[in-house]
């Protein structure tokens, strides 16, 4: 079973001091979206004497912006995948197998409003940045491709509060049906999905959609998973435990590599958590999951 954990557990703590942790634990570690600008921050992560992989929008620019593969701003777009292609690049140098990245907005957001209500509204049709965002995922498959290594995309998180009047929402790849067809349009051997339980969790609360039904359709698809807990209504990172929603999920997703991103926790908290994903893991495969 591949385990990781990623920087956001020890995140109060200066990245060299991560890497240490890592390296004294033997853990893999994932580089966090959540790290701040550092200008040394592509070598440390490149000379790690860690498995690592890199995250979304990791390592965060000195201007800061918020990374969107469906943006209708040529500028925006274009620092996107500019940094995406960076990242790929980074993980076939580290001997990584993959770099994942959010699925794209329908809006702009500026960097403080993520995990807020957005200020900016759509102003463009859904199927414009769609199609933008589908052109970015052939770009980058086709260049993760030639690198040997493998593009993830992440499930966005809907939260009440970007929920649009006429029952929309800004944000692509919420909902199980989106992703089955971003995987059929981009149709490379080197794309896949990477899930995230908490954005999971968030998100069928807000939408009063199944999770069971969602996992049901995109297992095939996965090859990476955040795991975290939250109450349904924020993702907030919260450790998990005994009573984790996913754990019964855990057994048809052997070849995954399972991503612990939880908030501030010490090194036995982690130790603990992967003990639990491992448990889960070797469980009986319950072929019809019963929770919602």
């Amino acid at each position: 079973m591949k385990l990781a954990v990623s920087s956001t557990a020890f995140r109060n703590q200066p990245i060299e001091a991560i890497i240490e942790i890592a390296r004294k634990e033997n853990f893999v570690l994932e580089f966090s979206s959540g790290l701040p600008f550092q200008k040394n921050m592509e070598e440390l992560f490149l000379q790690a004497p860690v498995q690592r992989l890199p995250h979304n929008y990791f390592p965060a620019p000195e201007t800061p912006f918020v990374l969107n593969l469906a943006s209708l701003n040529p500028e925006i777009w274009e620092r996107s995948m500019s940094h995406c292609r960076k990242a790929l690049k980074m993980t076939a140098r580290a001997n990584a197998s993959f770099y994942s990245a959010h699925a794209g907005f329908c809006v702009d957001p500026d960097p403080e409003d993520l995990g807020k209500k957005f200020k900016a509204s759509a102003t463009r049709p859904r199927a414009e940045h769609w199609k933008r965002f589908i052109n970015a995922g052939d770009e980058l498959s086709a260049e993760a491709k030639k690198l040997g290594v493998d593009f993830l995309v992440e499930n966005n998180v809907l939260h009440a509060s970007n929920v649009l009047e006429d029952g929309g929402q800004p944000l692509l790849c919420v909902e199980a049906k989106e992703i089955l067809e971003l995987v059929s349009e981009i149709g490379s051997d080197s794309f896949g999905v990477h899930l995230d339980t908490g954005h999971l969790k968030v998100s069928a609360q807000t939408l009063n959609f199944s999770r069971n039904d969602f996992i049901n359709q995109i297992t095939p698809f996965v090859r990476a998973i955040h795991h975290s807990d939250n109450d349904g209504t924020r993702d907030s990172n919260r450790a998990i435990g005994e009573d984790y929603w996913f754990l019964e999920y855990m057994p048809r997703l052997p070849d995954a590599v399972h991503i612990l991103e939880v908030h501030d926790q010490s090194v036995e908290q982690v130790r603990a958590q992967f003990e639990i994903l491992r448990r889960a893991a070797l469980a009986p495969k319950n072929l019809q999951p019963t929770r919602s």
